[in-house]
């Protein structure tokens, strides 16, 4: 009886890995539960009510997000029409770390929003200290770019 009642004190108050629950997000799906949680040491976790702007067209590049919930919606004075609706489990902000120091875009929640954010100067440090997971964080990167150039692409064709 005192077994089965620890087992059950166990399950109950077992700590959850949060940390894997990165792997939702495409860019971390390929590492493992250590580097996971690497990472999840250097993330933060930031809430925006409806309408506010998360940051601005020509701000410095200072965080990479990854959406835990709600939306964004992506525009750019360049392209008034052309706006991008990035949802839960998706990323912004990544062109902009490996295209430029500027945001490319402005970021508004359309709803209540949690976000996960990494800055520049923690991601780089995370990749450059820990080369093999740099490599599959960069592995990644390339896949998701490529895509979004593939169905990009595909529109006009």
């Amino acid at each position: 009886m005192a077994n089965c009642l620890q087992v059950w004190f166990k399950k109950i108050f077992q700590r959850k890995e949060v940390h894997t629950e990165l792997q939702k997000y495409p860019l971390f799906k390929n590492l493992n539960s250590k580097e996971l949680q690497f990472v999840y040491n250097c993330i933060h976790s930031r809430e925006f009510k409806a309408g506010e702007t998360i940051f601005e067209e020509g701000f410095p590049l200072e965080v990479i997000y990854f959406i835990e919930s709600g939306e964004v919606e992506l525009s750019s004075s360049k392209e008034p029409d052309a706006k991008l609706i990035v949802k839960d489990n998706e990323a912004f902000g990544l062109i902009d770390f490996f295209s430029g120091q500027k945001r490319r875009m402005t970021a508004k929640a359309i709803s209540d929003t949690t976000l996960l954010a990494i800055t520049e100067s923690d991601f780089k440090e995370l990749i450059n200290r820990l080369p093999s997971l740099g490599t599959k964080i960069l592995w990644s990167c390339c896949q998701l770019m490529a895509k979004t150039i593939q169905d990009k692409s595909q529109v006009y064709y």
